[in-house]
């Protein structure tokens, strides 16, 4: 759980779903109200953690060992973690991650069949058991989403696997949705339009979080009353 001042928003999905763009807009909007949002990704955050990006996401190297692989995504959370997102938490700032622990159970634990509770387990160890407040699944076929990145030209090494690995990705993120006990979980059909998509958003914000304002009511306007 997140016990600490700030708070932790994630967004998740298969690849292409637009999580990239519903952070920018969500910080942009989030900032009207709170100079104290910041942005992240997974694996990222530091000069360390961006330097194993680079070798997880290589293009060059496709004969990664799925245990590899494994450690490698934790060994940039613990950097990540401790050396940058605790810190802005304890400081109260509002953290948007694009990943997080649930990708790694999707993506290592289910498609990789490294075992969910394993995966689990090891994340529990690298974030001291940190949890989200809030995790928005931007849930796109998988078909759609990896056409996306092909035609963007943003392909890394895992969007190169088959389709039947993004199929048992999504496969394990829904799973995650349905089984999830903490309330944290919000779905949005990554189908729609990113405006669209974005007025979910910011509705699960303000629901779960009081941060923000509602969209249900257009009248209002960022500025004129502080939503916490």
């Amino acid at each position: 759980m997140n016990n600490y001042p700030g708070k932790v928003i994630t967004f998740e999905g298969p690849e292409g779903s637009g999580k990239t763009t519903q952070i920018a807009m969500l910080i942009e909007h989030l900032r009207n109200y709170d100079p104290k949002v910041a942005k992240f990704r997974e694996p990222g955050g530091d000069e360390f953690s961006e330097k194993i990006r680079g070798l997880l996401l290589d293009k060059n190297h496709l004969d990664v060992d799925y245990k590899s692989e494994l450690m490698l995504f934790m060994a940039a959370r613990a950097q990540f973690v401790s050396r940058v997102l605790v810190p802005h938490l304890k400081e109260g700032y509002i953290c948007l991650i694009d990943r997080f622990i649930d990708s790694s159970v999707a993506y290592q634990g289910v498609a990789r069949q490294q075992g969910q509770e394993w995966v689990e387990t090891l994340n529990r160890y690298v974030t001291g058991g940190l949890i989200p407040d809030i995790t928005f699944l931007l849930d796109l076929g998988p078909e759609i989403g990896v056409k996306r990145k092909k035609d963007a030209g943003v392909e890394n090494r895992l969007d190169l696997e088959k389709i039947e690995f993004h199929r048992a990705a999504r496969q394990g993120y829904l799973f995650l949705l349905e089984t999830d006990i903490s309330g944290r979980w919000v779905k949005i059909d990554g189908n729609l339009s990113a405006e669209a998509i974005h007025k979910r958003v910011c509705k699960g914000v303000w629901s779960r979080l009081h941060i923000g304002w509602n969209p249900e009511f257009e009248s209002m306007q960022p500025g004129v009353e502080r939503y916490f």
